[in-house]
C-alpha cells in the first residue's frame, strides 16, 4: 500500500510512498493491526497487505492501552484495550479485543462495538462467515455471538455445536438439555437429561430421560423412540441395549440385529462391529445403514 510507520524523538506516525504525513508525528506508540490468518496459510509479516488491515492503525498516548485511528486521522476508537487480532470474512472485518484485566469482546473496523469486552477468552474462526455463531462465556454461563452481534445471552451452563453441522446447538439449562438454533430460537425443548448428537446420522439426536434412552427428530424434537436402557451410535446404526440384551438399529430404527445377544462391540472406526451371543461370537462390517 506504500505506507509506512515512522518514528522520530519517541514519536510516532505514518507516511505515505511520497514521505507525506498521513498521520501526525504525535503518538507514543503506532502499530499495524494484525490479521489472522488460516493455519495452513502462515501470515507474512507486516506490513504485507495480506497481513494487515491496511487502512488502520493502533495508536496509544503514553500507556499501555490502544485505540484506532484512520488514514483520514480520525480516532475511531479512543485508547481502552491492550491486545487486537483482525479477522477478514466475506464481508465483514471483525476486530477481537483484550481489556487490561483479561476480558475480551469484538468490534468492527471503525471502532463499533460488537459484543461487549466482559467475556473469557474464545477461539475464532479464521475460514469464513459460515463457522458463526460461536460459544461465549462470562460469569461460568455460556451464549452465541455472531459476527453481527449478540444472538444467545450468557444464560445457559452449556452451549455447543451438535458436530454435524452449524445450524444447531446442544444447549443445557437448569440442569436440562436441550437443542437452539443458530438464530437463538429452541429447536429442542430443554427438557431432556443428556442429549448427544450421533456422528453422520444428522437428523437425529440421542437423548436420556428419567433412566432410558431414546431417539428424537432433530428438526421437530418428535421423540421417535424412548424405551432403551443403552444406547450408542455407531456409524449410521445404534447398538442398543434392552433387559440386558444388546441388537442393532439400521439408520430408519429398524431392528437388523435382534435384541438378544450377550454383547456387541465396536472397532475404533465404526466399520465393523463385535456380536457375542452364549459361546458363539462373530463380527460383522458396517455396509450402507444396516449391519
Amino acid at each position: 500500500y506504500g505506507n509506512a510507520i515512522v518514528s522520530k524523538n519517541e514519536k510516532y506516525g505514518v507516511i505515505n510512498a511520497k514521505g507525506e504525513y498521513l498521520i501526525p508525528l504525535k503518538y507514543s506508540k503506532i502499530e499495524y493491526l494484525r490479521i489472522c490468518g488460516d493455519a495452513d496459510k502462515p501470515i507474512p509479516p507486516a506490513p504485507h497487505e495480506s497481513s494487515i488491515l491496511a487502512d488502520i492503525f493502533l495508536y496509544s498516548n503514553n500507556n499501555s492501552l490502544y485505540g484506532i485511528i484512520s488514514l483520514k486521522r480520525d480516532i475511531l476508537l479512543e485508547p481502552k484495550y491492550v491486545s487486537f487480532i483482525g479477522y477478514v470474512y466475506e464481508k465483514a472485518k471483525i476486530i477481537k479485543v483484550e481489556t487490561i484485566d483479561k476480558k475480551f469482546g469484538l468490534i468492527n473496523q471503525y471502532g463499533k462495538e460488537i459484543l461487549p469486552a466482559e467475556y473469557d477468552d474464545f477461539p475464532m474462526c479464521t475460514l469464513s462467515q459460515s463457522c458463526f455463531p460461536i460459544t461465549i462465556t462470562r460469569g461460568g454461563k455460556q451464549g452465541l455471538v455472531s459476527y453481527g452481534g449478540l444472538i444467545v445471552p450468557a444464560e445457559y451452563e452449556y452451549v455447543y455445536p451438535d458436530g454435524n453441522d452449524t445450524l444447531n446447538f446442544i444447549a443445557k439449562k437448569n440442569g436440562k438439555f436441550g437443542i437452539i438454533n443458530r438464530a437463538g430460537g429452541i429447536n429442542v425443548e430443554l427438557r431432556y437429561d443428556w442429549i448427544n448428537a450421533p456422528y453422520s446420522v444428522s437428523s437425529k439426536y440421542i437423548f436420556k430421560n428419567n433412566g432410558k434412552f431414546g431417539v428424537l427428530e432433530k428438526t421437530t424434537g418428535e421423540i421417535l423412540l424412548d424405551n432403551f436402557d443403552y444406547i450408542k451410535n455407531a456409524g449410521r446404526t445404534y447398538i442398543v441395549r434392552q433387559n440386558g440384551k444388546y441388537g442393532l438399529l439400521n439408520s430408519t430404527l429398524d431392528i437388523s440385529v435382534p435384541i438378544e445377544q450377550d454383547s456387541i462391540l465396536t472397532y475404533p472406526n465404526y466399520n465393523y462391529c463385535h456380536i457375542i451371543k452364549g459361546n458363539k461370537s462373530f463380527s460383522a462390517q458396517v455396509t450402507a445403514s444396516d449391519y
